[in-house]
């Protein structure tokens, strides 16, 4: 991490960070923050960055197990049957639920992520002091589950998310979906913190109070 006081009033820190997980991934991230304070009673500050999150080992290599059946029942579709055929098996007769299985997922690749935050603070009094701080974070490659409505609804578009399963006492196969996690997409957040501290003597020392606020999209 650099430190550079450019001026008495504003600084810059940058931060440079490698991670690297053995047979999993890599990543550089970085991180640019700002800190301007014109007055003893207000400061201005702000940063971005970048970040990295790897999927942990069960998410990765967990054994495929049954994990039930669906919460609803579902017809065989155009779709289903064809998915079904292809991977030399059948849909379920009529309107029923389908078994589901879960296990790790050896293709699962990093969460990325991209940060912003830019906010202030101000000291009327020394009794007194309130700050804001806007943020933001956008995440691409997030872990999770399709929906399984979704993949019902959109069975060629979830390829990877549909296999066998062998009735144990006829021995029949069938179309089953596999909720493991998976890379589902891109996320946004967006937020606002407030907190407001008073300082107060009590006769038999100082003592203080703050209060905090989330505001969140």
């Amino acid at each position: 991490e650099l430190v550079a006081p450019l001026t008495k009033q504003f600084e810059l820190t940058a931060g440079l960070r490698y991670d690297e997980y053995k047979d999993i991934a890599s990543a550089v991230n970085g991180k640019l923050s700002f800190r301007f304070q014109p007055s003893s009673s207000m400061l201005l500050r702000g940063s971005v960055g970048t970040g990295f999150r790897a999927p942990q080992l069960r998410q990765l290599y967990r054994p495929l197990q049954d994990f039930g059946v669906t919460a609803a029942p579902y017809d065989c579709s155009t779709e289903m049957a064809q998915m079904a055929a292809s991977l030399g098996a059948t849909c379920q007769p009529g309107k029923l639920q389908y078994n589901v299985f879960t296990g790790g997922n050896s293709q699962l690749q990093p969460e990325e992520s991209k940060q912003a935050t830019l906010g202030f603070r101000l000291e009327p009094t020394p009794a007194f002091s309130f700050g804001a701080d806007l943020w933001w974070v956008g995440i691409d490659k997030t872990f999770g589950s399709v929906d399984e409505n979704e993949a019902f609804g959109n069975v060629n578009k979830y390829k990877d998310l549909w296999l066998v399963y062998t009735d144990p006492v006829t021995g029949e196969k069938l179309l089953a979906y596999n909720a493991s996690t998976t890379n589902l997409g891109k996320s946004y957040s967006t937020g606002i913190d407030f907190d407001v501290t008073g300082r107060f003597n009590t006769g038999i020392g100082n003592s203080q109070s703050q209060t905090y606020v989330q505001f969140r999209d």
